[in-house]
């Protein structure tokens, strides 16, 4: 028996310093069979013109500052993503994008994907939280029907902005969920 198992490469960046200091993008960033780790203790995690991530699955984490920005968010192609961040997060997934638990405390939470936004992992309590979200399925669904995404926004108006193509599916797990508008275009909407 002849098998090919190219095998995998873990690739991490850490800034650890105690001063803020971003970690930016600058260009792709390869890894389709493995995982990436990126963090930063004290700064953004920015992406450069030519910034991009193709991995197994993503993990970001920036405790004190933000994950993109709204002019130029973290472009992905990944089967899951975990991101952390203070100041917000905005994301960009080629595909579907799968989370596992993408939260902000301080800022908005920004998901777009050119197919759905899914729930990677059912033993994830919350997959998305912040303040307030945006999220945006270009050609699938956010969320399925019997399997929806689990989410966390403020009870103030306008906190929960999403659109879809096929459908929304999402169940907020806290005391209430501002609604701000929610469209799909050939899809039901149910949200819990």
């Amino acid at each position: 028996v002849v098998t090919s198992d190219p095998g995998h490469t873990a690739i991490t960046i850490a800034n650890t310093s105690s001063s803020p200091t971003n970690i930016t993008l600058a260009d792709v960033i390869h890894n389709s069979l493995g995982p990436v780790t990126i963090s930063t203790a004290h700064g953004d995690i920015i992406n450069g013109a030519g910034g991009r991530i193709e991995a197994a699955t993503l993990a970001m984490s920036a405790v004190a500052g933000a994950i993109g920005s709204s002019s130029s968010p973290i472009r992905t192609q990944t089967t899951r993503i975990d991101a952390t961040a203070q100041n917000g997060i905005w994301i960009s997934e080629t595909g579907d994008l799968e989370t596992g638990a993408i939260a902000s405390t301080g800022n908005s939470v920004n998901l777009t994907a050119t197919g759905s936004i899914l729930d990677a992992d059912p033993g994830v309590v919350i997959n998305v939280r912040g303040p307030a979200l945006n999220l945006s399925a270009g050609t699938g669904s956010i969320g399925l029907s019997g399997h929806a995404l689990r989410i966390d926004a403020s009870v103030a108006a306008g906190a929960l902005n999403a659109s879809a193509l096929t459908g929304i599916n999402a169940i907020d797990l806290s005391a209430g969920l501002g609604i701000g508008t929610v469209t799909s275009a050939t899809g039901a909407i149910a949200l819990a």
